[in-house]
């Protein structure tokens, strides 16, 4: 699992799928 924090939002990579979380 990868967990890459770009510009406003959180990106997790997982074996399942990428998702994409908004920073508060």
């Amino acid at each position: 699992i990868k967990t890459i924090e770009e510009e406003g939002e959180i990106i997790i990579k997982t074996r399942t799928g990428i998702f994409k979380e908004k920073k508060d």
